[in-house]
């Protein structure tokens, strides 16, 4: 029996990514770089950002009121100051910085770490705490 010879086939996960998403990896890096300094230079409570359109109608704050003064403080080590501002975007922002990561990664052309996929029964909890937020901070 002969084998066939010829280049041997990457799998799915860790074929070299496209341009366009390279592209988009080093776009999303330097906007998320810009806006970093930005909200770190800028201080939000003094003004020139837009308002929330629902805090805006409603009076009421939303689960993201507050997110740029909790970036703002969290920029200039003031950790307990960006929790009063907005506890949910202070604890929320490892997993997103990990997501953020792992996009990098594949964009580089690595494979993408992977989740135990019983954790999928407990997505909910993310929708969940944000809206038991948005009543706690409003209600209570």
């Amino acid at each position: 029996m002969t084998e066939a010879v010829g280049p041997p086939i990457a799998p799915a996960a860790i074929r070299a990514p496209s341009p366009g998403r390279r592209v988009l990896a080093v776009f999303f890096a330097l906007a998320g770089a810009a806006a970093a300094m930005l909200i770190a230079l800028r201080d939000p409570a003094l003004g020139g950002y837009p308002v929330c359109p629902f805090h805006a109608l409603t009076g009421w704050q939303c689960a993201g009121c507050g997110t740029l003064r909790a970036f703002h403080q969290l920029a200039h080590g003031h950790l307990a100051a960006a929790l009063r501002f907005n506890a949910l975007a202070v604890l929320f922002l490892p997993a997103a910085g990990a997501v953020w990561v792992n996009e990098a990664r594949v964009a580089l052309g690595r494979r993408a770490w992977t989740l135990d996929p019983r954790l999928g029964r407990w997505a909910w909890l993310v929708p969940a705490a944000v809206l038991i937020f948005f009543l706690a901070r409003n209600l209570l």
